[in-house]
């Protein structure tokens, strides 16, 4: 790209070698500013390739460099910078792969995830859908309580005239995602392809029950055994004693999980035949026959995604083809079955198209990806 020669050589050599610290950073863009986007590109490659995230020979990786830059293949003089050379070599190797893979102004599927907005609805109790994502601020009557619509807000105003609970629900299609704030003061990040029924007046005091289908990060304040806070979903509920901790249940998922962030949950089996207590870090997950394991975690490889990021942690490929699905809408295929227990270690912005991520997951020489634009799919195979 042009604008590569506007960065110092020793400075563009030190982002890639993963030499140039945060406090550097921050004094080299307060004196070129304009330069932010490109550090940040060159930032997240060094990061990428210190994470091992793709393969690249020494020998390949010093003879295609020398080749981009138009010189004779001179090694002697070089041996004493060799790794540093070969580090620098192996990342633009990859940048110029990507420069390749995604042409300037070209659609591609999941190109569009690049300015992804809120995307999510809320269904009133009488059936009304009001779009988030279009209406600015909205004010409207669902039995007698006051529904403030200000962005990401929803404000619950009034006294409800029903003596049953009555419920809205927020609906989050897939490539959508919308924080929601009860009226007890518990924020609820909504992941794509979700929907969470909530009632209208969340009490401050007594039992607050919500039901999940999907994912959502919830942040409950504080609260006792006489004030309990209810997450249900499909394999069971959650009680919660004021806590964060995220809920993944998907009922098309290989696995229902629960991951404690802070606090302390108790799940309780939809037949109540099963319960367990969790700790900070500690995750219980339940497959298909239900199976149920509890194991410690790193919580954030579980719950990054509502800071718009995907983190896999020697993830299995089957697992991280259903977050990329619902994330980007698309249709991803594995042409033989097996390659779907290939594991994969690695972190990427939400914002990137799909593309970006898949030809990371390439450059490991595990998997080879082949999109088919007119049929939205994405076809998975051995190399």
């Amino acid at each position: 790209m042009p604008y590569f020669k506007e960065i110092p050589t020793d400075i563009f050599e030190k982002i890639l070698s993963g030499n140039f610290s945060e406090n550097d950073i921050s004094i080299y863009l307060e004196q070129h500013p304009e330069h932010k986007k490109v550090i940040d590109e060159l930032l997240f490659l060094s990061n990428q390739f210190n994470k091992n995230q793709f393969t690249v020979s020494e020998n390949d990786a010093f003879d295609k460099i020398i080749e981009k830059a138009g010189q004779p293949q001179k090694r002697h003089f070089i041996s004493h910078y060799r790794y540093q050379i070969i580090s620098v070599a192996a990342l633009l190797i990859l940048f110029f792969s990507l420069l390749t893979f995604f042409p300037a102004g070209k659609n591609t599927i999941g190109d569009e995830a690049i300015d992804k907005k809120t995307i999510a609805y809320l269904e009133l109790s009488d059936g009304r859908k009001i779009d988030l994502g279009k209406e600015k601020e909205v004010l409207v009557d669902d039995k007698g309580i006051q529904i403030n619509l200000k962005g990401q807000d929803i404000d619950y105003n009034g006294k409800t005239t029903e003596e049953i609970v009555v419920y809205n629900t927020l609906v989050v299609p897939n490539k959508g995602e919308y924080i929601l704030r009860l009226t007890d003061g518990t924020v609820v990040y909504v992941n794509s392809g979700s929907t969470l029924e909530f009632p209208l007046q969340v009490p401050k005091k007594g039992e607050r029950r919500v039901k999940l289908k999907g994912e959502a990060y919830f942040d409950v304040v504080e609260s006792d055994k006489d004030n309990r806070f209810i997450v249900e979903t499909e394999k069971g509920n959650i009680e919660v004693l004021g806590t964060s901790f995220n809920v993944s249940s998907y009922s098309a998922d290989k696995y229902w999980h629960a991951t404690l962030v802070s606090g302390k949950i108790v799940f309780t089996s939809t037949d109540k035949e099963y319960s367990a207590e969790l700790s900070p870090s500690e995750q219980i997950a339940i497959d298909r026959n239900n199976n149920y394991n509890i194991k410690v975690v790193d919580a954030k490889t579980y719950t990054v995604w509502k800071d718009g990021l995907f983190k896999f942690d020697n993830m299995p490929l089957e697992l991280i083809v259903e977050r990329l699905q619902r994330w980007y809408d698309v249709a991803i295929e594995f042409k033989d079955s097996i390659i779907a227990g290939e594991c994969f270690t690695g972190v990427f912005r939400k914002n990137e198209p799909i593309e970006h991520i898949l030809l990371m997951l390439e450059k490991t020489q595990k998997i080879k990806v082949v999109s088919n634009n007119q049929q939205n799919i994405i076809l998975i195979k051995y190399p």
